[in-house]
């Protein structure tokens, strides 16, 4: 068998997608096969498409907002724990006097009944909500990438803080406070579970439509 282009060069194998004798100046190998020039360059196309299809198509609306939400609710998390660590430095309660009361006299009517606990349980409080905040900042991270992994995050952080809601509900004494954190909490929640369908099905779509660039035409040898 002869090459395809070159007429007097005899082929030193044929092209995997349209099965032309191919010498070794025009055979190409990828991925231990062999293709003409013509159909490497159609495979390699297809394979940037894909890689591009994979770093932008996939982030939907879903994913979008589940990631904002996230970042929102992990936002009100550090900024309230930061608060609570606060109002722990100030009480002074463990060494039975308030050492900054005379700096500082903030309002924390919004904390409610917490303020009548001892500084050491207010100050872990606010650890555990400062954490949890930066747990749902990472979470907004790597739904916003997109990455799967980082969807459940977000997923899972939003019923930690339903959860958290309800404990959050018995002791703030601002109803709106306890409204905007239940709101982040479910719609980041929806959000999510909507951005995770969006990562599951669509990326399936769009790469097997770019990785099926045929058929094309077998020549008649």
């Amino acid at each position: 068998m002869k090459c395809y282009v070159h007429q007097n060069a005899d082929a030193v194998g044929v092209c995997t997608v349209c099965g032309r004798g191919v010498c070794r100046r025009c055979a190409v190998r990828l991925g231990g096969k062999l293709y003409c020039k013509e159909d490497a360059d159609r495979v390699l196309g297809a394979n940037r498409a894909v890689v591009e299809a994979e770093k932008g198509a996939r982030r939907g609306v879903g994913v979008m907002l589940g990631a904002i939400f996230a970042y929102l609710l992990g936002g009100v998390a550090g900024i309230l724990g930061c608060l609570v660590i606060f109002a722990a430095i100030v009480s002074g309660g463990t060494s039975g006097g308030a050492p900054f009361g005379s700096l500082f006299d903030p309002d924390m009517s919004f904390l409610g009944s917490i303020q009548q606990d001892p500084s050491t349980t207010i100050a872990v409080i606010g650890a555990a909500a400062l954490v949890f905040g930066l747990f749902g900042i990472a979470a907004g991270f790597y739904t916003w990438r997109p990455s799967k992994v980082g969807v459940v995050m977000s997923i899972a952080f939003g019923f930690t803080g339903l959860v958290g809601g309800f404990e959050l509900s018995s002791i703030s004494a601002s109803p709106v406070l306890v409204d905007s954190w239940f709101a982040l909490s479910g719609l980041t929640i929806a959000m999510s579970v909507i951005g995770l369908v969006q990562l599951t099905r669509q990326p399936a779509r769009t790469v097997a439509s770019l990785r099926s660039p045929g058929p094309y035409p077998r020549p008649n040898n």
